[in-house]
């Protein structure tokens, strides 16, 4: 089993915890379109969520990353590359969902320490998820709560800059 980390911005933790998998960003996008038409009624010309959902993530990637981008779960083996990747969200406030993973037994496509994974991670394999020591009051507190029937780590990290003691696990 690998270690593999996963950084994200806290809405899209939370959104993890309650689909109880990490999902690739075509199903992310599927599932925002279903809520949104769900609300707000489905668009007059029919459209299929999925050729909405590429139409919308073209334009975030490049036409030669496209395919392994949108369709795969990116996991990283190296924390600090997941951790900046993290804190780019929320002003320094994102959040690392780290797994166990059997490189073996999945469909995965590694690039250095980068794993794509074809399939959603699902959170039985979850193993900590780790945020920002200066958002201990209002994300760790969340994310107790929408992860707590998967029983993680939780870990807080310093960082740069908000400085604070080395990293301290807590239950």
């Amino acid at each position: 089993m690998t270690l593999a980390y996963h950084g994200t911005r806290l809405r899209a933790a939370k959104d993890i915890a309650y689909a109880g998998a990490i999902l690739s960003p075509i199903e992310v996008e599927k599932r925002r379109l279903q809520a949104h038409f769900d609300q707000y009624g489905a668009p007059e010309e029919p459209v299929s969520l999925d050729e909405l959902a590429t139409r919308i993530l073209r334009g975030q990637y490049r036409p030669d990353e496209f395919d392994i981008r949108a369709y795969h779960v990116a996991l990283t083996t190296d924390w600090h590359r997941a951790k900046d990747y993290a804190l780019r969200f929320e002003h320094g406030g994102g959040v690392i969902v780290a797994v166990d993973i059997n490189l073996e037994q999945v469909n995965a496509i590694r690039n250095g320490e980068t794993l794509f994974v074809r399939e959603r991670v699902q959170l039985e394999y979850l193993k900590e998820i780790r945020f920002p020591a200066h958002e201990e009051r209002t994300t760790g507190f969340t994310l107790r709560k929408v992860y707590a029937t998967f029983e993680p780590t939780f870990v807080t990290f310093k960082t740069q800059t908000h400085p604070l003691p080395e990293e301290t696990k807590s239950i």
